[in-house]
């Protein structure tokens, strides 16, 4: 009996403006692929209207797609994205369906990761949310600690904008920043107390900077990031930590393929820790909130706009506009000829 495949379109879009040499291209029914300077993006779109024979044959076509590219090219490192409208525990559902597993059998066979963490959904709708949308590397991608992020800038669609960075081989040229959080006074006071010598009356203005900076670093928590990455207003250093903790649970539990009770264990563990975390992170918000209201109160007749940004930490929407466009919005929001109360008079009589 033969399966009826849904044609499906995906779509991957390259900035040229990169000097990107493309190597390869290719096509399928769910998939498009590039292959370039040792890498190949594939992205991906199973659609949640089809049968579930039709996504097995789809995901079939990725396996030879995998395949292939191993067998011509095997020093390529792989990175898949998509929505491949698969529900798993693994990476946050709230609930297995075949397809997850599905999918998660094809990550295992291939020695793929998800990189979804799993506490952060990818679509979210009045209705609910969920974590469809997947990102997914080989061992050597994963062994170079990639940075997988999902935005908190407001979207055109009710999918989620994924941020996904793979460390280049060369680090030269790339652009990192870290970001700070509160300063830890216990953590501070104890810094300066080591590093300051109590018997010393003098000091120069160049090594007390040298100790404010170095004691800085010790007792602010930090998060290494893009340029671009907004830290969300609730994130504090505890957060952090069990945030990276959950990572490595999940990843664990989803390597262990052998031994099922292990398995169970590890699956047991994975699901307490991130319960644990979404616990301390709706905590964190009542307090951040419970905090900007105060601040609030305490300066309610200046301040207030201020406050709010540097707590949300939301950046106006970009608006970029053609020549064109931006004369005539100007045209109509302001005067550009010379009229005077006299000639208003005279038009009006």
């Amino acid at each position: 009996m033969a399966t009826k495949v849904i044609t499906i379109i995906a779509m991957l879009i390259i900035n040229f403006n990169k000097n990107l040499h493309v190597l390869e291209y290719k096509s399928g029914h769910c998939y498009v692929s590039v292959r370039y300077l040792g890498i190949c993006m594939i992205s991906a779109y199973l659609s949640p209207n089809i049968t579930f024979d039709s996504f097995c044959a789809l995901m079939l076509e990725l396996q030879e797609a995998t395949l292939d590219l191993k067998q011509k090219h095997p020093r390529t490192k792989l990175l898949i994205t998509g929505d491949f409208n698969a529900k798993h525990e693994v990476w946050g559902g709230n609930r297995t369906e075949r397809t997850g597993r599905e999918v998660l059998e094809w990550c295992e066979i291939n020695n793929l990761t998800v990189l979804n963490d799993g506490i952060y959904p990818t679509l979210v709708r009045t209705s609910g949310t969920s974590y469809i949308d997947l990102s997914i590397v080989c061992d050597v991608l994963l062994q170079m600690k990639p940075i997988w992020q999902v935005l908190e800038d407001p979207d055109v669609t009710e999918h989620k904008c994924i941020f996904t960075e793979i460390p280049s081989d060369n680090s030269q040229g790339k652009k990192f920043r870290y970001k700070y959080g509160e300063i830890n006074k216990v953590k501070l006071s104890e810094a300066f107390k080591y590093s300051i010598p109590g018997k010393s009356p003098t000091m120069s203005a160049y090594k007390m900077a040298k100790i404010i900076r170095a004691t800085y670093h010790k007792s602010t928590p930090t998060v290494r990031c893009d340029e671009d990455f907004q830290m969300p207003y609730w994130w504090n250093e505890d957060i952090q930590t069990n945030i990276l903790e959950v990572k490595k649970k999940r990843r664990r539990f989803q390597r262990e393929t052998r031994n099922d009770d292990l398995r169970e264990l590890y699956k047991r563990t994975y699901k307490e820790a991130k319960q644990d975390l979404s616990q301390k992170i709706r905590i964190a918000k009542i307090s951040s909130w419970e905090k900007l209201c105060d601040d609030l109160q305490e300066n309610i007749y200046g301040q207030a706009y201020k406050i709010i940004r540097s707590q949300l930490k939301k950046m106006p929407p970009r608006v970029q506009m053609d020549p064109e466009e931006k004369i005539k919005q100007f045209k109509a929001l302001f005067v550009y000829e010379r009229q005077t109360w006299t000639n208003q008079i005279i038009y009006k009589l």
